[in-house]
This record gives C-alpha cells, sequence and structure tokens, in this order.
C-alpha cells in the first residue's frame, strides 16, 4: 500500500470544505478514489503533468458524492507519485463547483504549490496519512 502524505495548504483546505454540507464527504471521496489501487495504478494514471524517471506530477478529477454532477462537478486533484519509494504527496485538492469552486490552478499557482512541496519535503512538515480511516493522520 502507498504511503499518503499532504501538504499544509492541502490539509488547511480540507478542514475548511469538510465543514460546509457540500463538501462534507471530501475525506471520504477522496479515500475512495486512491483505495486499493497499488502505486502502479496511481503512476499510470492519464493526466500528467511532469514525467522523470521514477516520479510523476498529475492532475486528475474525482466525483463529490455530496451532488451528483459526476467528476465535472466533484474535485480536482494535483498529486507527486514517487514510484520507487511508494508515496503519493497531495499538492493540491480543491472543488470544481460550489461557494468554494475554481477552475484549474494556473501554472504560477501550479509553481508554488510545487515550491512548498519541496520546501516541506526537506523540512519534514510533510504529514503521512491513512486512507483506510478516511484521511487521519499517522503522525
Amino acid at each position: 500500500m502507498p504511503i499518503f502524505r499532504t501538504i499544509t495548504s492541502v490539509r488547511e483546505d480540507l478542514s475548511r470544505y469538510k465543514k460546509n454540507n457540500s463538501y462534507s464527504n471530501c475525506y471520504k471521496d477522496l479515500c475512495a478514489f486512491f483505495n486499493s489501487m497499488t502505486i502502479d495504478e496511481i503512476y499510470e494514471r492519464p493526466q500528467i503533468l511532469f514525467s522523470g524517471a521514477s516520479f510523476r506530477y498529475l492532475k486528475s478529477r474525482i466525483s463529490n458524492s455530496n451532488n451528483a454532477k459526476g467528476k465535472s462537478g466533484g474535485y480536482r486533484i494535483y498529486y507527486f507519485v514517487d514510484r520507487s519509494k511508494e508515496i503519493v504527496t497531495i499538492l493540491g485538492f480543491y472543488p470544481k463547483a460550489g461557494v468554494f469552486g475554481r477552475s484549474d490552478l494556473t501554472d504560477q499557482e501550479e509553481k508554488d504549490l510545487i515550491h512548498k512541496f519541496k520546501e516541506e519535503r526537506d523540512n519534514g512538515t510533510l504529514v503521512s496519512h491513512d486512507i483506510i480511516r478516511e484521511f487521519a493522520n499517522l503522525q
């Protein structure tokens, strides 16, 4: 089973979304997306934004179980997959519709996420999560 980690801004966003009825299942939906996938299945997902020897930066859509709009009305997730270490780090997560809804990230926002990821990785402030227990912190 892969290790799942987040940067600070993702944890803050998830906490804020969880308090809104339109996104109250965001943890559950995020876990359902990754649940039972191997690192290879995650690594081979479409929407590759950047790829290296054993890592990829990807984006995907996730359905929001609080509405019946499918993936287009669900969430967008940006994540970094290190296949060799079997680590998935979530860099961005936000709804596509509703009060917190927004369109895709700009190039600068993506660069900022990657910079934040590298900073938190180097500082040791990334947090590992248990997707079986709806993204409970492991640390």
